[in-house]
């Protein structure tokens, strides 16, 4: 694998399980398909609320923080339920289809 293929994989920047949260936060809203890295950051950016019109500037910082601030709770979240099984209180909620208040 040369370098340049390495900086356009979103492994770069992103673990297995942030890339999967990207892609089904896409795939929910219809967006592109992330397979590269600028469009998984672009989507993290967009799960910060960036909306990406056609006038709107290259998302900032701020934005981009945002988003990925969510990503990493996702991921996080995930990992922790999987860590734990389906034992757990909150998994047995979640297959029952119980949210919270």
């Amino acid at each position: 694998m040369g370098i340049y293929t390495w900086l356009k994989s979103p492994r770069t920047l992103f673990s297995d399980t942030e890339i999967d949260a990207i892609q089904d936060f896409a795939a929910d809203r219809g967006l592109p398909k992330p397979g590269n890295l600028g469009r998984a950051v672009l989507t993290t950016a967009q799960l910060g609320g960036y909306l990406n019109r056609k006038h709107d500037s290259a998302p900032g910082h701020k934005i981009i923080w945002e988003g990925y601030t969510r990503l990493a709770t996702i991921a996080q979240s995930y990992e922790r339920l999987t860590r734990r099984g389906q034992t757990s209180k909150l998994s047995q909620k979640l297959l029952k289809g119980e949210t919270y208040g």
